[in-house]
C-alpha cells in the first residue's frame, strides 16, 4: 500500500462492502438478492471507472513532465 496513490487506495477500499457480502454469503448463509447484486455491480463499475480516470491523469501528468524535461524553457538573463 505504500507504493500506491491515495486515490487508488480509496477506490479499492470502497469495495469493502462487496467483500462483506461475499463473506456473509459464504460463511453466514446469507442470500444474494437482486438488489445486492445490482449494488455490487455498480460499485465494481465505479471502481474501474475511477481507476481509469486516475490512470489517464497519471499518464497525462507523466507526459507533461517528460515534455518539460526534454524542452526546457530558456530563462532570460538580465544585462
Amino acid at each position: 500500500m505504500q507504493r500506491t496513490s491515495a486515490s487508488r487506495a480509496s477506490l479499492l477500499l470502497g469495495t469493502e462492502p462487496i467483500w462483506a457480502v461475499a463473506i456473509g454469503i459464504s460463511l453466514g448463509g446469507e442470500r444474494l438478492t437482486v438488489w445486492a447484486s445490482l449494488g455490487a455491480m455498480l460499485m465494481i463499475a465505479g471502481t474501474y471507472w475511477g481507476q481509469a480516470i486516475e490512470r489517464t491523469h497519471r499518464t497525462t501528468t507523466a507526459e507533461t513532465v517528460e515534455e518539460d524535461r526534454a524542452c526546457p524553457t530558456p530563462t532570460p538573463t538580465s544585462a
